[in-house]
């Protein structure tokens, strides 16, 4: 048995050791000793030293091959369109297990927009557990098939707890906190989840001008700011550790009618994001949004039309590729 792990570090708003709540393993109830097991068709390929070469969290987002260890994607749009409600979906796929086509793996969510909700969270994963027991002759919801796992009937409380315990949030609301937990992680707690798969931050543009502030009083140096150090950080971490980072942006320019959206957080984070996600709301239907996904070097991959409903996001087919 593992009791809930509840870390709470306190301080003043000007220190550097803020108020931060770790929830990690809250809902765990039971793990077996040996939790090792190999993981059957998931992990597609492998790099030295056993870790995935691919992370399989979402094969109808992705292209084939994505993304891989060490990539970082970047959900961006203006604030209402999507981006929170397919970070949830990212993190339910990566925690499920795999006989609902989940990655079985850990995941770590820093919720910086506080918008999070539970709820909300857990009806998405019994829901993708339910459709997954009531159509148990289809596909998996990602790539890798069921093995040899026996498909209840329906969704179990202890299916849906058993996600909950490969999940841990904190709640950072100040870059600072950011910072900390981020230091946190690379620190021992990433290695302390040896599949840990998912690094997920809601809201890293939540703090852009209250950092910017202070440079831009009159006299002020060309000081790095903290929002820099923290993406410092994540690029570390993807680079050491075989996980995905994804990390929600909002629109931190007003663009001119017409014109692609201005994205500019610091040239550290442009220089780290493999895939960007761009959301907008459609101008034909208000119910109905559009996802234009582009790599890196080659550009624009796709372009589809996508709405949100109570059993999650739900894409349509590829308009343009």
């Amino acid at each position: 048995m593992r009791s809930t792990l509840f870390f709470v570090l306190k301080g003043s708003s000007s220190s550097l050791s803020p108020h931060v709540i770790l929830l990690q393993n809250q809902w765990r109830t039971h793990e077996p000793a040996n939790n090792m097991e190999p993981q059957k068709n998931v992990e597609q390929a492998c790099m030295p030293g056993g870790h995935p070469a691919v992370i399989p969290i979402d094969t109808e987002l992705f292209p084939k091959e994505a993304p891989r260890c060490g990539d970082v994607v970047e959900l961006h749009g203006p604030e209402g369109c999507g981006k929170s409600e397919m970070l949830l979906r990212l993190i339910a796929r990566c925690i499920l297990p795999r006989y609902a086509g989940g990655s079985e793996s850990y995941a770590v969510l820093l919720d910086c927009d506080l918008h999070f909700d539970f709820l909300r969270f857990v009806a998405l994963l019994e829901r993708m557990l339910k459709r997954q027991a009531a159509q148990p002759s289809s596909p998996p919801l990602n790539e890798g098939g069921a093995g040899d796992y026996a498909i209840p009937n329906e969704p179990r409380e202890e299916d849906v707890c058993s996600c909950l315990t490969r999940f841990s949030i904190a709640s950072c609301h100040s870059s600072s906190q950011l910072l900390l937990a981020l230091s946190g992680l690379e620190a021992g707690g990433a290695a302390a989840l040896p599949r840990l798969r998912l690094l997920a931050v809601d809201g890293l543009s939540a703090f852009y001008w209250i950092d910017r502030a202070p440079a831009m009083a009159p006299g002020a140096g060309q000081a790095i700011t903290t929002l820099q150090r923290c993406c410092s950080l994540l690029g570390r971490l993807a680079a050491a550790h075989p996980v995905v980072v994804v990390a929600t942006t909002q629109s931190l320019f007003k663009a001119p009618s017409g014109s692609p959206h201005q994205i500019f957080l610091c040239k550290g984070w442009n220089s780290l994001v493999s895939y960007q996600f761009q959301f907008e709301r459609s101008v034909r239907d208000d119910r109905q949004f559009i996802l234009t996904l582009f790599h890196v070097t080659r550009g624009l991959l796709y372009r589809r039309s996508f709405t949100i409903t109570a059993a999650g996001i739900q894409l349509s087919s590829v308009e343009q590729s």
